[in-house]
């Protein structure tokens, strides 16, 4: 039986709650708290979700009216808003006339930092305005653009149901039996988390440590004595093709659908190509 093992920091997940009074009345939403205080703080230790960080955009939108404006660009795959935010101050000139930076995170699903960090941009921005002598003096000469979330239903996937994709959950047939999507990685445990498992293979990378059994190294050249494992994340052969988690959710890389080596530094002279 394979063991199971995991070092990761849960976040919490905020959840709403709909209540219904009586047959025939309407339904009557509880009321959500805001995610950004009157002062303009944010409780900035814990991610948060696609929809609760379009909360925070609007909610600082609703705070700063002088400084925000929100563009939204598009739709993800699921409906989701994909929604920029522009800051600058108004009154000195539109972003628009202005030098400006562009922002964003969490073009790969699981780059749940990268989005934690460019709205945190966004309420430091926001709220250094009129404080901070550097802020202010950006605000009112240059502008910004963020989009928190650049991947809102990846995110999502990756956050809340702890899936490992690269990039959107577009569906794409990973091994070409003509079925997408159909063998992802599960939680077998139940513990709510899909960790990643060792299974006992003579000819497997991973050795456990004769002091620390619990630890496995990795041993490719075969250097090390002890138990070998192999690893994969947790999941059954659900297509029957012999393989475990080869056709996960999506697969398309939005972080190389796009053109590349549009960066200067390889147009140098001496200088190696990208």
């Amino acid at each position: 039986m394979p063991s199971f093992r995991s070092c990761r920091l849960v976040p919490g997940v905020a959840l709403t709650l709909l209540t219904t009074v009586g047959f025939a009345l309407p339904p009557v939403v509880a009321q959500e708290a805001s995610l950004v205080a009157p002062d303009g703080s944010v409780d900035w230790n814990r991610y948060y979700t696609a929809g609760e960080t379009e909360r925070i955009l609007r909610e600082f939108a609703r705070l700063y009216p002088h400084l925000t404006e929100l563009h939204e660009i598009g739709r993800s795959i699921e409906g989701q808003p994909l929604t920029v935010m522009a800051i600058t101050n108004e009154r000195t000139g539109p972003a628009a006339e202005k030098p400006a930076l562009y922002v964003d995170g969490g073009i790969h699903a699981g780059e749940l930092t990268g989005s934690a960090v460019a709205t945190y941009l966004i309420g430091h921005l926001l709220n250094g305005y009129g404080s901070d002598p550097r802020v202010t003096r950006l605000l009112d000469r240059r502008a910004f653009y963020v989009r928190p979330k650049f991947n809102p239903a990846g995110s999502d996937l990756a956050l809340i149901e702890d899936q490992f994709l690269r990039s959107t959950p577009r569906p794409v047939d990973e091994d070409e039996d003509g079925v997408a999507d159909e063998d992802p990685p599960q939680d077998l445990d139940g513990d709510g988390w899909i960790t990643t498992i060792r299974v006992p293979d003579p000819d497997g990378d991973w050795v456990a440590l004769p002091q620390e059994p619990a630890v496995l190294v990795r041993d490719p050249d075969r250097s090390v004595q002890g138990k070998r494992y192999r690893t994969l994340r947790e999941g059954v052969d659900d297509d029957g093709d012999g393989r475990i988690n080869e056709d996960g959710l999506g697969g398309i890389d939005m972080n190389r659908n796009f053109p590349r080596n549009w960066e200067r530094w390889h147009l140098q002279p001496g200088s190696e190509r990208g």
